[in-house]
């Protein structure tokens, strides 16, 4: 068995062969259609994976923000405590 499934060399081998054929009897206009056929897949497949990375990005900044802020509250309470405390030693910094 051929990594083609069931078909023997010489049957992928006529596929090969015709395959070649009808692409060089291929107008302009037709490759034309065909080229603009892949470009058109390869930009959405781009697209598809541009948008899946950007929900990714997404989900992981939720998190990371979340802690970016309960770090910044903690240092501004930490601050005013400290401050106040100073203060109300009377020592200003």
């Amino acid at each position: 068995m051929s990594e083609f499934g069931s078909m023997s060399a010489p049957e992928v081998d006529a596929v090969k062969q015709r395959l070649i054929s009808q692409i060089s009897e291929m107008t302009d206009a037709e490759i034309e259609i065909v080229t603009k056929s892949e470009e058109s897949l390869a930009f959405y497949i781009a697209g598809a994976f541009k948008a899946l990375a950007a929900a990714i990005g997404y989900v992981i900044a939720l998190p990371i923000a979340f802690a970016v802020k309960v770090a910044q509250s903690l240092y501004e309470g930490f601050k005013g405590g400290f401050a106040a405390g100073f203060r109300s030693a009377g020592i200003e910094l």
